[in-house]
């Protein structure tokens, strides 16, 4: 377990962060809109999807009330995230597992989809990560993604961080000093954001097909995978 993972466990912030919900809350629900509507038209209804990391359950609810899903495996590596997604989520559909994603892991059964909200920015392997999402997904199964995502060269990190400076309402004074000190955050809170161009080679190099970005708006990006057929 990495030490950003084991950070939510710590009661107040697995509270603040469930509370706050997100940095900005209607880009990530745009991103929850595209995940979904990917999902629903690559896969059959009533197919059984696993979330990883998936913190209080945010997606994992939007999931749920989707319809769509027979049953929806509910994991992250902090418990005390997963109590708050008990709270939330109340449905014979759901279950929920104490399950870390840097560590190996095996599904019960193979799986008709994995996914992951804003969670793989704490793998420090990415690779590892998501070989262990394709040896646990069934021939043809899907993974999306949906994570931070760092610019690709300098400049453009740079113009990421001014627009969170932006969504934030920083005077344009006090843009310089905010984005050093949001740059630090993201270091203290153990966030490894990488570029579109890792994620896409990870993906890759795990075997899977299809692997692409269906949808990117600065720091947010969603990908696709699919697991090839035997």
């Amino acid at each position: 377990m990495t030490e950003a993972i084991r950070a939510y466990n710590d009661p107040e912030r697995a509270r603040k962060y469930h509370t706050q919900r997100a940095f900005d809350p209607p880009r990530k629900a745009r991103m929850f809109e595209v995940m979904l509507d990917i999902l629903q038209a690559l896969l059959p209804s009533g197919g059984k999807v696993l979330e990883l990391g998936a913190g209080t359950g945010d997606f994992s609810k939007v999931l749920l009330d989707s319809g769509f899903f027979s049953q929806i495996q509910v994991t992250d590596g902090a418990e005390e995230m997963l109590s708050l997604a008990r709270q939330d989520l109340h449905s014979e559909q759901v279950t929920f597992q104490l399950l870390d994603f840097t560590k190996p892991w095996t599904a019960p059964e193979p799986l008709d989809a994995m996914v992951s909200s804003m969670a793989l920015h704490h793998a420090p392997d990415k690779l590892f990560t998501v070989q262990q999402a394709f040896q646990n997904l069934r021939p043809g199964g899907v993974l999306l993604i949906g994570d931070h995502v760092a610019g690709a060269t300098p400049q453009t990190h740079h113009l990421i961080a001014l627009e969170r400076a932006r969504v934030k309402q920083v005077p344009a004074e006090e843009v310089p000093d905010w984005v050093e000190q949001d740059q630090e955050a993201q270091a203290r809170q153990g966030n490894i954001c990488e570029p579109l161009d890792v994620y896409l080679s990870v993906l890759q190099q795990a075997g899977f097909l299809h692997v692409d970005c269906l949808w990117r708006d600065y720091w947010m990006a969603v990908f696709l995978a699919v697991k090839p057929y035997e």
